[in-house]
This record gives C-alpha cells, structure tokens and sequence, in this order.
C-alpha cells in the first residue's frame, strides 16, 4: 500500500502499479482532503480548516512545474503551512523540507482594492516515486464562507475526503449537487460531544473541463453542508436555515445607506430628473447618469467585499464596485421620490438558487432593481452601455434577492433577453464585373441589444486614425481579399437606439466563370458554417445571450447575363435554434434572405446531435451557388 496516513511508504511495485493504471499521466494525487473544525465560543462559532494534499511523482520528467501554492485572505488568514517532498532512498524515504517561500498579493486588474494572497513555493528532488506533501490550517473567521468540496481535480486523485467536527447539538444542512448521497461513502461518529462528518470517495479520474462549458460547479460532483442553527449559553442560534436569515444578515450591510444630506448628489439628482413627468425617465436619466460617470473597480477587501459605500462618497469619488453603483441609484432614486430597491444577486457562474443554498455562496453581484410595466426590471450600472431594460447578460435567468425593507424581500427571477432584442440584421447591394470577377457592395447594419455592446465595443477600440485597417478583419465578408473602403455609424453611444453601421467594400476575385457561366454566393457572410459539436463531447455548451441574424443580399444581374440558375430554399426548424435561406427573382435582381435564431443559454448534450444536423444542413445550403449565364446575341 501507498502511505494513506503518515506511516507506510511507496515501494517500487506501487509506483510500477501506478504507471500502468495511469500510463499517460505524470503526477497522480494520492490524497487531497480537508477538515472543517467548529466549536461554539460564548455566542460565536469559532471555524478553522485542515487540508492535506499528497501527489506522487510517476515520471522523472514529472509534466509539472514543481510548484505548491496557497491562498489567502482576510476571511481566510493562514495560520500553518507544511510542505516537503518525501524523494525515495532505497526502501525508505528522505524528508526534504521546502526552505523558500514567497507570498505575493494575487493581482487581478479588474480588482482595485482586495486582500488576496498567495504563499507560493518550489518541491524539491522530484523524481520518480517522490511525494510532495502539503498540510495547511487556516482560520475561517466566518462560518457563514465555509465553501463547498469538490470530488476532483486535473489529475487523477486516488482519495479525496471532506469533513467536518462540530458539536454534537449543531445542527447542519448537507446538499449533493451532481452527484447522488449514495455516490460517495459516508460516515458520523460522535465521541465525548464531538460529531464527526466525512464523506469520502476513491479512485477519481482526472478532471476533463472542455472548453465552451459552464463553470464546474455545474458539472463537477461537490457537497455544500453549512451550520443551520447552533446552541449558546443564550440558547438555540439559527445561523443559515432560510433565505430570511441570509437576507437578515445582508441588511446590516445597508441599514446605514442614507446619503440624504450630500448637497452635491441632490444637487445632480435634481438636474437629472427636472422637467420629467414620467417615472421612467427619471429612472433612466439616473441609471444612465450612473453608468457613465461612476467608474468600475472592484473592491474585496475584508468587509469591503460585502459593505457597500455612502453614495455620497461615490459620487465625490467618481468610482465604485457593484455595490457601490447599486446604492448610488438606489439613493439618488429615493432622493427623486422612485421606488428603487437594492438586490443580491449570482451571476450565471454560480449554479444554486436561495431557497436550495440560503448562503453567501449563492451570490456574488449587487444590482438595483424597479418595478416597470408591472414586472421587475434590473439595474447594473457596472455595464456601462447596457440599456434600460436589459439585465447584464451573466445574469439572464439568475434569482434576484430583492430587499423591500425591515424584514421583507422578494425572490424573483431575471429574465433571459428574447432573441430579436439581441438582433444583427444585414443589408448588402452587390454588383459583380463578371470579366474582372470583382465584387463591389454596400452593407448597411442595425445592430440591437448584447450584439450591440459587442460590435460597438470593436467600434469602440478602433483608432480613428486607422479606422478602416482596424475594422477590415471584423467586417470581411465574401473572401480574405475582402477589402473596406468606407465606413460611418449612428447612434453608437445613444443606449435606446440600434447601431446603425455604413460601408462599401470591394472583394477581388470572387465569382468563378466556366466558359459562358458566372458561379456566385449570394451569402457573403457564412455564421455558423462548419461550427460542429464534437462526437465525444459530454458537456454542455454555453452562450452569452440569445441572438437573432438576418441577412439581404441583392444582386444586380450584370449587363449582359441572365440567372440561369437559383438554389432552392433550405431551412431547418427547432425549439432552441433554426434557420431558413430563400432566394427570390426580381427584375434586373437576384436577392437571398437568411435568418439565423438561437434560442438557448445551455446546447445540451441531448441536442448535440440536431445541431449538428442543422449545421450540417446549413453549410450545404452555404455551398449553393448563383449561376449567371451570358446571354447569346444574334450575329
């Protein structure tokens, strides 16, 4: 047997069996596992953790860098750290202690102030059939943060073990997600008072994330167990047993908001809403005077993370974090007499709802939210050319914790933004020179919603001085050669109106002629062409939003030429995608119109097989071709 809890040691037959078991990895992980200590003092719970992780070196070459890290923060303090490699000698092992350590603050440019920290080191004498071992303690200063425990990792774990120690009369609340109770083996013990949890499960197979999926918590077996309620000298304490209990902690963040006095806000409050009568437009005038002048930077550090500023201070800064522009509205709205409320809420990353997971773990963003048109509408200042009406996309479908006040709140649901909100229509007029096998077009666009935000973050970027060169990869259409030769917009920064996009362009070399025939595609742009689902793909996929495409392409038929021939229509019809190409004859032209709708947040692997269908089908009708025929004069 490999060392299971400090004593026996690996032997060359272990490691032989190893290797064959695990013949393309060069690390396994022998043991990774953690103990949560809680014990009650006065009236508080004292919460602690102990984790050990244990990888065994198969190969000399080792495919890993030797590194160990752990981190850190102020909700986290670390208060141990052992680490050594044990390196094979002869039948038994030599203890070689890490001697260097080096603690950094983990840099993240999206974070301005934060308390994040990383104790990083290097293993030594790693060689075959060494064992780097790694043993950790740190102070959880609050129970409510005890996170979830995942079975698995990016290399094969051959024990991975989880529990927890607490008083016999604590109370705990376990959920399985991804996995069902009798997946994993389970025991509890008690002994002098003391009740023991450990959930423990063996052989583990690397971790395949495959790209485009969600986060792992959706997918990844994991437990979430957190203290319901707990016994003190006071009596019987509920900590997180119901989202009232979550929302009642969450309240003392905001019970001290009132910026009521701030001359200055009342001062732009006022200016913002004079000579409005309608709610909404005040709600709109301050939301998008938020957004435009407020700076986004996050702020983590210790209570920082969860308290939000005096909007006052806000605004004499010009900057804040999600909580901070969510008070800011909040605030500004109170003062203009609207009924805005402030909101906890997760993004898309995190898969749990309140009334499953009444924890911090289920959230990670703070919005306003407003009733409108007898619905609820959410405010994220944090995205600065979202419009009114629009939730930020990584939040489409998530549950909203909405405070009303003293006690009260409301769970609702966000909505996922309907596909032709989110809609990129086209308009080419192209003429071909048959002899030269030039293409010159005009293209006109209107551009709506996410797809918006995306196309006039590109607008955005480019430098006026090279407009054309820094949008002429974008924008290329028709074949690599595609070149822009003008290009203007409208209402780019106007958030209540489409993206309206100008340009001609010019694509050499695109028609083929066959003695007196013309080959032409009336498609230009190709969305989706050859976007298959891998066979073995077992995960699902993930988009951003919702999206609709829709395409006009008119053809002027060349002097000279008559269209011999028009493909046929094609279409393919689903719940969560579709599309449908037709052509039309009219006159002196040829036109094409092609939809494009995708109706879904998450491909499931059930329908891999009928988007692969309708890619397929999408890409041969992609392949149709135009034939323009020269017409035969009498001589």
């Amino acid at each position: 047997m490999l060392w299971a809890g400090g004593g026996l040691l690996a032997q060359t037959s272990e490691l032989s069996m190893y290797r064959a078991i695990y013949p393309d990895d060069k690390v396994i992980r022998l043991e990774h596992s953690r103990t949560i200590n809680l014990e009650v003092a006065g009236d508080s719970i004292v919460a602690s953790l102990e984790e050990t992780t244990r990888n065994l070196i198969l190969d000399d070459a080792g495919g890993w860098s030797g590194g160990g890290e752990v981190s850190y923060n102020y909700w986290m303090p670390l208060r141990e750290l052992e680490a050594y490699t044990l390196v094979p000698n002869g039948k038994k092992y030599k203890k070689r202690e890490v001697e260097t350590f080096k603690d950094l603050k983990t840099w993240d440019g999206s974070i301005f102030a934060h308390d994040d920290m990383q104790r990083s080191w290097i293993y030594p004498s790693l060689v075959a059939g060494a064992i780097t071992h790694q043993y950790v303690v740190k102070d959880i200063r609050e129970p409510r943060f005890i996170s979830p425990w995942y079975f698995g990792s990016f290399i094969p774990e051959i024990t991975s073990r989880y529990s927890i120690v607490c008083p016999e009369d604590m109370e705990l609340t376990i959920r399985y997600f991804n996995m069902e109770e009798d997946d994993v083996t389970f025991s509890k013990t008690t002994n002098k008072g003391r009740t023991t949890y450990t959930w423990e499960q063996q052989n583990l197979p690397a971790l395949d994330i495959e790209d485009g999926a969600p986060s792992a918590p959706y997918f990844i077996p994991h437990i979430m167990a957190y203290v319901r309620s707990y016994t003190t000298t006071q009596g019987r304490q509920t900590l997180m047993d119901k989202v009232d209990d979550l929302h009642a902690w969450y309240a003392t963040f905001i019970d001290s908001l009132d910026s009521s006095g701030d001359p200055e806000l009342r001062a732009i409050t006022d200016s913002l809403v004079r000579g409005k009568d309608e709610d909404v437009e005040k709600i709109k005038a301050i939301y998008y005077w938020v957004q435009n002048n407020i700076k986004y930077i996050a702020f983590e550090e210790g209570w920082g993370g969860f308290v939000p500023r005096q909007a006052s201070e806000v605004c004499s800064n010009r900057y804040g974090d999600c909580k901070d522009m969510a008070t800011m509205i909040y605030e500004m709205g109170k003062m203009a007499g609207l009924d805005i409320h402030l909101a906890w809420i997760g993004t898309r990353d995190i898969p749990y709802r309140y009334e499953e997971v009444p924890t911090p773990i289920s959230d990670n963003h703070m919005i306003a939210a407003v009733q409108y048109n007898g619905a609820w509408t959410f405010l994220d200042a944090t995205s600065e050319h979202l419009p009114f009406g629009y939730p930020s996309s990584f939040i489409q479908g998530k549950e909203a914790l909405i405070h009303l006040g003293d006690g009260q709140f409301e769970l609702a649901s966000v909505p996922v933004v309907e596909a032709s909100r989110n809609a990129l229509r086209e308009q080419f007029t192209i003429e071909l020179d048959p002899e030269k096998q030039l293409l010159k077009g005009v293209a006109t666009e209107e551009v709506q919603g996410y797809r918006k935000m995306q196309i006039g973050g590109r607008i955005r970027n480019a430098k006026a001085s090279s407009l054309l060169n820094d949008l002429n990869r974008f924008y290329t259409v028709g074949n690599n050669k595609f070149r822009l030769e003008s290009f203007d917009y409208t209402h780019l920064n106007d958030k209540d109106q489409s993206l309206l996009v100008r340009y001609d362009f010019v694509v050499p070399d695109y028609a083929k002629s066959i003695g007196d025939e013309v080959y032409v595609s009336l498609q230009l742009s190709n969305y989706f062409e050859g976007d298959l689902v891998q066979a073995d793909r077992i995960m699902p996929l993930e988009r951003e939003y919702l999206s609709v495409f829709e395409k006009t392409v008119e053809l002027l038929i060349p002097e000279g030429y008559d269209v011999s021939y028009m493909p046929e229509k094609s279409a393919y019809q689903n719940d969560d995608f579709s599309f449908r190409i037709n052509y039309f004859r009219e006159a002196d032209k040829v036109r094409s119109e092609t939809s494009i709708e995708i109706n879904h947040l998450l491909l499931e692997p059930g329908q891999f097989e009928n988007w692969n269908t309708m890619i397929e089908t999408l890409s041969e009708a992609y392949r149709e071709l135009v034939i323009l025929k020269k017409i035969q004069t009498d001589e």
